[in-house]
């Protein structure tokens, strides 16, 4: 959400813009949902074996290294080489729009973020199903 009008020119900011607590949970339960089932956190999974996989938000300048912590979306439980449905944790630390720009999913969550928002648009989804 903006904080205020934006003037002419002006680009919306960490500064001009506030999470929308609705929107973040419903970001966070596709995630849950839909996570475990992509190809590259099972791969991942596989290669782990035992432990957590985190969710990195794709904005991140440094994927490979040391991600800032409202980078990393939540993460998964992994058990003898699977995704855990149902593990899934929300960072509470992540943020929706940083220095670095809004956030970014892989194309997969992208895709069942957009779909999922579609079908809620369209009157297939309730607020209570959504949660």
């Amino acid at each position: 959400m903006l904080l205020r009008t934006l003037g002419p020119g002006e680009r919306i900011t960490p500064q001009t813009f506030a999470q929308n607590r609705a929107f973040v949970e419903f970001m966070h339960a596709v995630v849950a949902r839909y996570g475990p089932y992509q190809p590259g956190f099972q791969a991942e999974a596989k290669r782990l074996g035992e432990g957590w996989i985190y969710v990195i938000d794709r904005r991140t300048p440094t994927p490979e290294g040391a991600v800032p912590s409202e980078d990393i979306l939540g993460a998964f439980e992994v058990k003898r080489g699977e995704v855990v449905p149902g593990s899934y944790q929300a960072n509470p630390k992540h943020i929706i729009l940083s220095p670095n720009g809004f956030f970014q999913l892989g194309d997969g969550l992208q895709a069942c973020l957009l779909q999922e928002l579609e079908t809620r648009n369209s009157g297939g989804l309730s607020d209570e199903r959504v949660r």
